[in-house]
């Protein structure tokens, strides 16, 4: 009887023991996971100013179970700061983040790099019915805009000098240059990074997909400028060109070239970390030679310099169709060349993107 009575007692502490162990372990994996997730945030976000508020995991209701980290997720970059001077901040992230959820079949990670006030209305956001609404998962993961400004800063004061507006304008913004350094603010592979001033009419899945035919050298993606102001800016490099074979300042649609626009932008990270090439081109001393040699002054930020990357290394860059990046913007209409402008705004085939640039509208569906 005592040795019956032992065996139980001994086993019933066996069963308690391998419980506790169990759960342990659960609980360490359970940490990994999300500090694995959780890095970059983890990295950036550590000064005073920007108080620590737990990345945010939305999952729709639905029977099935997603992994809290989504690591089969989309990774998507945008960049949100000065809320208190853009007014149009907040109906522009509403309307960029319904379209998003509204056509995405996949889980979606975003990535937003802010500041502490963009930050607050996030989080609020982040409580409503609109995101809850979304019918994938999507996790926000904030990065802190200064120690990302940090971490990039060789890059963005390469390019400052020749690419920025006036002080305190717009475009001057140190972080209009960050899409050139995001190697070096993030780890991941592909991602894209988007201006939150646009609306999907399709699966951003589609937009991914293009990462299927770059080659081997090609490391961004984007579309073509729907404006003259390259034809504007470039004039004096144009005026001394005997021939022009690249059609330089002239529409797409007519087989020219009209520069890049920044507000869609697919980016192979992995390729830029691993290209002395790339490390080379956006040198201080490579930068200054390349502004020279196109006596190029320009005030668009990063989408300047993805310009003349695509007139001097034009094997960087995929050509993304017009309709992934359709920009509304007319001011070039009113301001000269009002009659040349529907050719460079011609787009032909149906939106994927609608880009309201310069507070322009974009039609109703």
């Amino acid at each position: 009887m005592r040795r019956k009575r032992f065996l139980l007692v001994f086993s019933t502490l066996l069963l308690i023991l391998g419980y506790v162990l169990f759960w342990r372990h659960s609980e360490e994996e359970s940490h990994v996971e999300i500090a694995a997730d959780g890095q970059d945030f983890a990295n950036l976000v550590k000064d005073d100013d920007f108080p620590d508020i737990p990345n945010t995991t939305l999952t729709p209701t639905t029977t099935e179970e997603h992994h809290p980290g989504l690591p089969q997720a989309l990774e998507i970059f945008i960049i949100m700061t000065n809320m208190k001077t853009r007014s149009n901040l907040g109906p522009n992230f509403h309307r960029f983040f319904t379209s998003l959820t509204e056509f995405a079949s996949k889980p979606i990670n975003l990535h937003i790099i802010c500041d502490q006030d963009s930050k607050k209305y996030l989080t609020s956001y982040s409580n409503s019915t609109d995101f809850f609404q979304s019918k994938v998962p999507i996790k926000l993961l904030y990065y802190n805009a200064k120690e990302s400004f940090e971490k990039a800063r060789d890059v963005v004061m390469a390019m400052k000098p020749h690419f920025s507006s006036a002080s305190g304008s717009y475009y001057s913004d140190d972080l209009f240059f960050l899409s050139l350094g995001l190697h070096q603010i993030s780890s991941l592979n592909q991602v894209l990074l988007l201006d939150i001033d646009i609306q999907f009419r399709a699966d951003v899945v589609l937009l991914f997909q293009f990462f299927e035919l770059f080659n081997d050298d090609q490391m961004f993606g984007l579309a073509p400028e729907l404006s003259p102001v390259y034809k504007h800016v470039l004039y004096k490099y144009l005026n001394k060109l005997k021939e022009n074979p690249q059609k330089i300042g002239e529409p797409d649609i007519e087989d020219g070239y009209s520069g890049f626009n920044s507000g869609v932008v697919l980016l192979d990270l992995e390729k830029m970390r691993l290209s002395a090439f790339y490390e080379t081109l956006v040198s201080t001393d490579s930068v200054n030679e390349l502004s020279v040699e196109f006596e190029f002054k320009g005030h668009l930020g990063d989408q300047d310099f993805f310009t003349l990357m695509g007139i001097k290394s034009p094997e960087l860059i995929f050509k993304l169709p017009c309709a992934w990046n359709r920009q509304m913007c007319q001011w070039w209409r009113e301001h000269g060349y009002a009659d040349v402008f529907d050719r460079y705004f011609a787009c032909e085939g149906k939106v994927k993107i609608y880009h309201a640039n310069c507070n322009s509208s974009i039609p109703q569906k």
